[in-house]
């Protein structure tokens, strides 16, 4: 995320010891009754223990939760508790920075 961050501060908030699977999409993790599996770990990273939280925020909300729903459900993990909200928001920002990147480069190419 340092790419999309605001400036050094910014991604300084990023950094953490955590092993983050950073690739949180529906097809990555199947789930079938009450087991569920994380496949292709394509992008592994070190990094603060929110963010994999955070990027799951983002696919419920897509799902169609609330963003006051997601956020609480996250809520109930200690990794969230111990960021910084400037932390999240920061995040936030930067992952709106890079979703905004990619549909500008994805405007391009197909004209």
């Amino acid at each position: 995320m340092d790419w999309f961050a605001s400036d050094s501060s910014e991604a300084e908030l990023f950094r953490g010891d955590s092993l983050l699977y950073t690739d949180i999409n529906p097809h990555n993790l199947p789930v079938a009754g009450r087991r569920a599996w994380a496949v292709d770990w394509a992008w592994p990273t070190r990094g603060a223990g929110f963010i994999d939280p955070a990027l799951l925020v983002v696919q419920l909300i897509a799902a169609g939760h609330t963003p006051a729903g997601a956020e609480k459900w996250a809520s109930q993990l200690p990794a969230w508790h111990k960021a910084t909200p400037g932390a999240i928001n920061a995040f936030t920002a930067a992952n709106m920075r890079m979703y905004s990147t990619f549909a500008q480069r994805k405007r391009t190419r197909t004209g």
